[in-house]
């Protein structure tokens, strides 16, 4: 199943070089500006040694200067989060960045999304803390500390700044891990094992870092099987994860048997990430992460909609306030998610939005009930309208891909029917739209609808992304179970909202689209939480989810040419 989708953006190195030298200037003193550049260093780092470091992880000097950058920039975010203002690094990281100029750089890079700074409340304190108990646990006074491309890079450069100010001979370099998933393997040229070689014989331990592990922690074993391979001894590999999982829950093989084998050193990101103290809160609080919003929300059980709660923002009711206060992403993560709330309330399709703080949103709690189906012609209108002032107010000035849309539909659908495709000539401009359209994000207020969880689900790691609406479109179709009459006054709506006649034509494509993406959501969720209620419920989504496919494919057969006659005939109130 196809539910990942690829977040990476490619840029022109030379403009984002200069505009994070930009930015280094006003770092000192601010911790959220420090984190900032430090984060953009990590992602910068990662982009050009990739470039450079194609096949095989090398010594390199446009690495060995970055390496160099974004440790100064771990240096300066904890000074700053200690309350020092003038930080003599700040010029150090100028003074690099500026050498760097005189390297023969790839003329663009992609670079790839941090997701735990993006999306899972990650923060970087946490690995300075580990740092710290690693060296009150194992009293080693050299170390290698080895980050794992991407988020790896900046995480590691913190590990390493946390040891030198306990005093360690921290040295630091990063590899990528290359090949399937489930079995990665790192690939090291022949100056750069003789280098670590060296640091293993001068008695130095091996700090791994990275955010995972993920499904099958082949990253983390790629890593440290690279390190027996050059007879660095087990007792001195030590892994720096952002989670502890039970070794027999990951799918390599590999992987099972390194985390028994090394020591690990794991410290919360919620000790270090406290919303409440952030904004001051001292009455009660409630947990609203992972899916605990639903005692409070979503009635009687037997009515919950499925949630996977690894997927779900962490977020806070305050409710004296009567706020939420939910994680919108760290650095430039978190200030994209903040300015587009504000641009929606602008637009009067969203609440205003309060401060960020630490990756925080201060948010408006919308007290009302939640849509469980559209109900009425105003229902549908309201859901038209704001579909496209969404449209119509976040163009990307991209284009879809429709290979990328092609294969989702074909890899999801493959063995239940004839998938569709896209014609790849067609040009379909991509709007960083909603990207949900569940009902229950759907609250029914004194003063009408209002759609919430509205700020990040295109700029998010699955599908769609940035795309054309009939993405929403055919999501809200799909998801509200819309007869024909309110599919059709929701697309009047949509229509005299934008002026999107052309988005129509393409309905008919993404309705199959959308089922077929959350059919491998769905599946794929119910595999992982399996034995669980919401693996029952994610089942029970799948097959009807499968169902919508068929009719979508089945209608789309029958009449290629005929969209609005296609929507009209579609039946998926099945």
């Amino acid at each position: 199943m196809l539910v990942y989708r690829n977040g990476g953006r490619q840029v022109e190195t030379a403009r984002e070089l200069a505009r994070i030298r930009r930015s280094v200037g006003a770092a000192p003193g601010s911790p959220d500006l420090a984190l900032g550049l430090l984060i953009e260093l990590g992602e910068f780092e990662s982009g050009v040694v990739d470039a450079r470091c194609r096949d095989r992880d090398a010594i390199d000097p446009a690495a060995e200067c970055l390496r160099a950058s974004t440790v100064e920039a771990a240096h300066l975010w904890l000074a700053a989060r200690e309350g020092e203002r003038d930080d003599p690094r700040a010029i150090a990281i100028a003074n690099r960045l500026h050498a760097l100029q005189t390297i023969a750089l790839p003329p663009s890079i992609e670079l790839r999304v941090s997701e735990g700074y993006a999306y899972y409340a990650l923060h970087p304190a946490a690995y300075a803390a580990s740092a710290r108990r690693f060296l009150e646990q194992s009293g080693a006074r050299r170390a290698h500390v080895i980050g794992i491309r991407s988020i790896g890079t900046s995480l590691s450069a913190v590990v390493v700044a946390a040891l030198r100010q306990a005093g360690c001979d921290a040295g630091t370099s990063t590899v990528r891990p290359r090949g399937h998933p489930f079995d990665r393997e790192v690939r090291l040229s022949d100056e750069l094992a003789a280098a670590f070689r060296h640091d293993a014989a001068g008695g130095a331990s091996f700090l791994l870092v990275d955010e995972g592990p993920g499904i099958s922690g082949s990253s983390f074993a790629s890593v440290a099987s690279a390190l027996r391979r050059l007879d660095v001894p087990p007792e001195r590999v030590a892994l720096f994860p952002s989670w502890d999982p039970d070794p027999e829950a990951l799918r390599s093989e590999s992987a099972q048997r390194i985390w028994g084998e090394h020591q690990r050193y794991y410290t919360s990101a919620h000790a270090d990430l406290d919303p409440a103290r952030e904004y001051g809160i001292t009455g009660p609080i409630m947990d609203f992460s992972a899916g605990q919003w639903r005692p409070a929300l979503a009635g009687d059980e037997s009515d919950w909609p499925a949630v996977h709660p690894q997927h779900e923002r962490r977020k806070l009711f305050v409710p004296s306030r009567r706020r939420l206060i939910r994680f919108a992403g760290l650095g430039h993560y978190g200030a994209a998610v903040s300015g587009r709330a504000a641009q929606l309330a602008r637009l009067g399709i969203g609440p205003q939005p309060g401060a960020l703080r630490a990756g925080f949103l201060d948010l408006p709690f919308v007290d009302g009930s939640p849509l469980r189906r559209c109900e009425s012609a105003d229902d549908a209108v309201a859901i038209g309208r704001y579909i496209g002032r969404i449209a119509a107010s976040f163009p990307t000035g991209d284009i879809v891909d429709p290979q990328q849309l092609n294969e989702m539909v074909d890899t999801n659908l493959r063995g239940m029917a004839r998938a569709p495709q896209l014609e790849e000539r067609v040009e379909i401009p991509a709007v960083a739209l909603d990207g949900r359209m569940l009902p229950h994000e759907w609250i029914r207020t004194t003063t009408g609808l209002v759609k919430v969880d509205a700020l990040d689900h295109h700029g998010d790691h699955f599908w769609p992304g940035p795309q054309s609406p009939a993405w929403d479109l055919a999501g809200a179709i799909t998801e509200l179970r819309m007869d024909r009459g309110h599919r059709a006054a929701m697309l009047d709506a949509f229509e005299r909202a934008c002026g999107g006649r052309m988005t129509l034509a393409w309905l008919p494509f993404y309705l199959v689209a959308y089922a077929a993406f959350r059919f491998g959501y769905a599946t794929l969720a119910a595999q992982t939480l399996r034995g669980t209620a919401d693996a029952a419920r994610f089942n029970a989504a799948a097959q009807f989810y499968s169902q919508c496919a068929l009719n979508a494919t089945a209608c789309l057969t029958a009449s290629p040419k005929s969209p609005l006659k296609q929507i009209a005939r579609s039946s998926m109130n099945t």
